[in-house]
């Protein structure tokens, strides 16, 4: 994401995803649109880094992880945070890896 409210001196990159698990995405009001609230996990970082070489090795680090157990059935939602006119000159993407690890 692509913001230039978030505190830095001039604008910022910075990236987070929801999930929801086996539930509805919990949409609430906010700034003149809605934002995903009461999520089961988060991948990401809060604020903003100054440049795009900067928030792409953050996004990559080891420790930008989450962990949650599911079974055969279970569901995972996920929702990538964006803000009004945040992408609209950002062509970048986000990949989300799922490891399966066996008990």
């Amino acid at each position: 994401m692509y913001r230039d409210d978030s505190g830095c001196s001039s604008v910022c990159w910075e990236t987070r995803i929801y999930f929801y698990k086996n539930r509805e995405i919990d949409w609430q009001p906010e700034g003149g649109g809605f934002a995903a609230k009461n999520w089961d996990g988060e991948l990401g970082w809060n604020g903003g880094q100054p440049n795009v070489q900067d928030a792409e090795t953050l996004a990559r680090a080891d420790n930008n992880r989450s962990e949650i157990s599911l079974s055969t059935s279970d569901c995972l939602k996920f929702v990538a945070e964006d803000g009004r006119g945040s992408y609209d000159d950002n062509r970048g993407s986000i990949i989300v890896t799922i490891k399966i690890l066996a008990n």
